[in-house]
């Protein structure tokens, strides 16, 4: 049995670690992206909630472009909302006042605007609609969080805040 001197082996093993070092960590003080990508379109829920109303919106979809830190994109007006009052009756939103801006607004949609991207943790506007949106992204495929939608109502209503809760999943 050959034997290998101690000083060979450290000097292979170095060799061979150093070699290992280069092909897989590459330059370590190269920047790295830490941001969540949230490129794409997402199909969305969100729920919202106020003044004696809570309304769920389905259908609504964003179509996201990220670059950096910042993205912007575009939204679809919702294809099914149904609002409820306190006591659980379906309240058409016509029957509400009529409304001049809000996301409770069926139509085409809009732009999606001022998008910030910081680790998980995201913000946004839809716009012309006023509804600011914060968030979270879990994973890669989807997102959730809270935010406000002011709603302008025609006089004598006027202007309303409703809490706003949704959901996004990539698709």
């Amino acid at each position: 049995m050959r034997r290998i001197s101690p000083h060979k082996t450290t000097r292979v093993l170095l060799t061979i670690a150093s070699g290992f070092g280069i092909a897989c960590g590459g330059d370590s003080t190269a920047p790295q992206d830490t941001n969540a990508g949230v490129t794409g379109t997402w199909a969305v829920i969100a729920t919202e909630s106020g003044h004696g109303l809570s309304c769920q919106f389905r259908g609504l979809e964003f179509n996201l472009n990220q670059t950096g830190e910042t993205f912007s994109g575009t939204w679809t007006a919702p294809a099914d909302i149904q609002c409820r009052d306190t006591d659980g009756r379906v309240v058409k939103v016509g029957e509400i006042g009529s409304i001049v801006n809000g996301l409770v607004l069926t139509g085409e949609g809009g732009n999606i605007a001022n998008g910030r991207v910081s680790g998980n943790q995201i913000s946004f506007e839809l716009k012309p609609a006023n509804a600011s949106l914060a968030g979270t992204l879990q994973g890669g495929d989807g997102m959730s969080g809270q935010g406000t939608d002011r709603i302008e109502f025609a006089e004598p209503i006027g202007t309303i805040e409703m809490a706003l809760t949704w959901a996004a999943q990539r698709q």
